[in-house]
């Protein structure tokens, strides 16, 4: 074959580079619908693992509230088995969205914690002001008031979310 001839050969056409366009813009679809299907797994998927492992955390929540009248020191063991089912509600999370309830059970459990440790002191620094001689601050009644709504506030819209969320 002369050079001429070679020359003359047509190698690449216009189909061949609209076949090779098709193809490409194939792939670009089934990668743009399989991200967008990934993407709404990941933020409205709650797996049923977690689920469970957030109920569970949840329950024990509720448990360590209705420790109104109890002693500190058992507030405080229901603490630390109320922080342990929050962990392994962490732990068991494997989506966004298993994350953002972990995130909300944390924020239940913190405001609950700080909501008893406020209402009930602890009897260590009770002790340690007696010790001391230190003089006890007054209170100003209007200031605790509002507290105690805005606290109670909190409780009820973590326990609403996470209700919602979880049932």
């Amino acid at each position: 074959m002369k050079i001429r001839e070679l020359l003359q050969t047509e190698i690449w056409s216009k189909g061949t580079t609209r076949r090779i366009f098709v193809v490409l813009g194939i792939i670009f679809g089934i990668g743009l619908v399989s991200s967008f299907l990934l993407y709404e797994y990941e933020t409205r998927r709650l797996t049923q693992g977690e689920r469970d492992s957030a109920r569970a955390a949840l329950a024990q929540i509720e448990w360590s509230r209705e420790c109104g009248s109890c002693s500190y020191e058992d507030f405080q063991a229901r603490d630390i088995q109320v922080k342990r089912a929050v962990e392994w509600a962490d732990v068991s999370s494997s989506t966004y969205r298993d994350s953002t309830v972990v995130w909300a059970l944390r924020g239940y459990q913190t405001t609950a914690e700080s909501v008893y440790e406020s209402d009930y002191e602890d009897p260590r620094i009770e002790k340690m002001i007696e010790e001391r001689h230190l003089p006890h601050a007054p209170k100003d009644p209007e200031f605790e008031e509002k507290r105690r709504l805005s606290n109670q506030k909190l409780i009820r819209f973590w326990h609403l979310a996470l209700h919602k969320t979880l049932d």
